[in-house]
C-alpha cells in the first residue's frame, strides 16, 4: 500500500501489510503500552523517570518507523528533525495503513481531525 509522507520523501512509501509487519506493529504498540504502564505505576514520578519514559517512547517510535519504511540515513535525518506532532502523525499513519486503511481514508481521518481541532 502506498503512503505519502512528503515530510520525509517526495515519492510515496510502499508499506507492505505482511504478517511480519503487522506483528511488528502489535509488538511496538505492546511495548509502548508497557512503557506507559511503568509511568502510571509510579504514583509520584520523578522528573528523571518522566524524561526516561519520553526518551524510550520516542526511541521505540523512531525504530518502528525506520523498520517499516526501510529508511536510509538521509530519511532518518529528516525524520529526526521533525516536530513532535508531525513525527507522531507519521507513526499514526503507518499504524492505520498496517490496519488496512486506504491512503484516502487516512487523509480523510486526519483532515477531519485537523478541522475539528481548529474549531
Amino acid at each position: 500500500m502506498k503512503l505519502s509522507l512528503p515530510e520525509i520523501r517526495v515519492e510515496p512509501f510502499n508499506i507492505i501489510t505482511s504478517i511480519k509487519n503487522i506483528k511488528k506493529m502489535h509488538a511496538y504498540q505492546l511495548e509502548q503500552t508497557k512503557t506507559l504502564e511503568e509511568l502510571k505505576e509510579n504514583s509520584n514520578p520523578a522528573k528523571q523517570f518522566v524524561s526516561d519514559y519520553e526518551i524510550k517512547y520516542l526511541e521505540q517510535s523512531e525504530k518502528f518507523i525506520r523498520e517499516i519504511l526501510s529508511l536510509n540515513e538521509e530519511d532518518i535525518d529528516k525524520l529526526e528533525s521533525l516536530e513532535r506532532d508531525k513525527f507522531m502523525l507519521i507513526q499514526s499513519k503507518i499504524i492505520l495503513t498496517l490496519q488496512g486503511y486506504s491512503s484516502e481514508a487516512i487523509e480523510k481521518i486526519f483532515s477531519e481531525s485537523n478541522q475539528e481541532s481548529k474549531k
